[in-house]
């Protein structure tokens, strides 16, 4: 699921079509707060076709593995990857990033309700705990 997720988000971000993303995972639709990170799919596929970018690619685990923590019908993932950015012409550009992601069991497995990837400015999260 959380592979699905990246693979979604990174051809949203190269055809501009957030349908691909927002018809999984409904729930990331709300709550976008750019200053933090959260829910910010909209803006990311924004700013890729602003600077066009032709491919993206995230290596999920390239630091450590993902981290999961379960209780009940809610889990909480911790990511440490890195993204490319594939450009028409010159070089890629590279970069870390580290994101929680809060996810609900349903019928049909396991979906993504909110993305936090931390920002700069940002501590990281110090509980697993799922976000109310």
């Amino acid at each position: 699921m959380i592979e699905d997720y990246y693979s979604r988000r990174a051809r949203a971000a190269v055809t501009g079509d957030l349908s691909i993303l927002f018809a999984a995972y409904p729930e990331l639709r709300e709550g976008e707060d750019r200053a933090t990170g959260t829910n910010d799919d909209a803006f990311f596929v924004q700013r890729m076709r602003a600077i066009g970018v032709v491919g993206v690619t995230f290596d999920i685990e390239r630091y450590e593995p993902v981290s999961v923590y379960v209780r009940d019908g809610t889990a909480v993932a911790f990511l440490r990857g890195l993204e490319t950015w594939q450009y028409a012409h010159g070089h890629p550009t590279i970069g870390g990033f580290f994101t929680r992601i809060d996810l609900v069991r349903h019928t049909d497995g396991w979906r993504p309700v909110r993305t936090d990837e931390v920002m700069l400015h940002e501590r990281p999260p110090r509980t697993p705990a799922p976000a109310p």
